[in-house]
């Protein structure tokens, strides 16, 4: 029956399918609001500026890169030189990857997860007045190919509130 207490089991169900609607949202809010600022401050903000002038100084730069082998070792990856050009969005530094590359594979990882994410039907449980309710709209989902179930709870009843110490159920 459609009631508080099954009503109560269908969101607790429902709930699992939220936290990839939540994946699905922040996919969105990355491609629409976080990627843009992102961009933008990379590429007009004076405080980036500022570091990458510093780092192309060559006494800031050899300070920095006795610094970094310091504290990562012989072999780090990271210099003064490489940083300046990841941060300059150009490959003119010898530099292969830039933030801009970062940037355009973060965007097109998140643009995959949203349009794959936006096939999925995530409000996957509805409840129904009656058993035979659940047959009919049961048979509705067939025809479109997206039934998953049907449950029928035997001992919850319209009055029902509060979800029973056990629950019976049938498919």
């Amino acid at each position: 029956p459609d009631t508080p207490a099954v009503r109560k089991i269908l969101q607790e169900a429902n709930s699992t399918f939220q936290e990839i609607g939540r994946l699905q949202d922040f996919a969105d809010t990355w491609l629409s609001v976080l990627s843009p600022e992102v961009t933008d401050t990379l590429t007009n903000s004076p405080t980036v500026d500022f570091i990458r002038d510093y780092l192309e100084n060559p006494l800031f730069a050899e300070q920095f890169d006795s610094a970094i082998e310091e504290r990562l070792g012989a072999d780090s990856w990271l210099t003064a030189e490489r940083l300046v050009g990841f941060l300059g969005g150009n490959t003119t530094t010898g530099t292969n990857y830039t933030w801009v590359d970062a940037i355009n594979n973060t965007n097109a990882v998140f643009q995959t997860l949203f349009n794959y994410l936006q096939c999925l039907e995530l409000d996957k449980f509805e409840p129904q007045a009656t058993e035979r309710d659940v047959t009919v709209r049961g048979h509705e989902l067939i025809a479109d190919n997206t039934l998953w179930a049907g449950i029928v709870f035997p001992n919850m009843y319209d009055s029902d509130e509060v979800v029973p110490p056990h629950v019976e159920y049938k498919t």
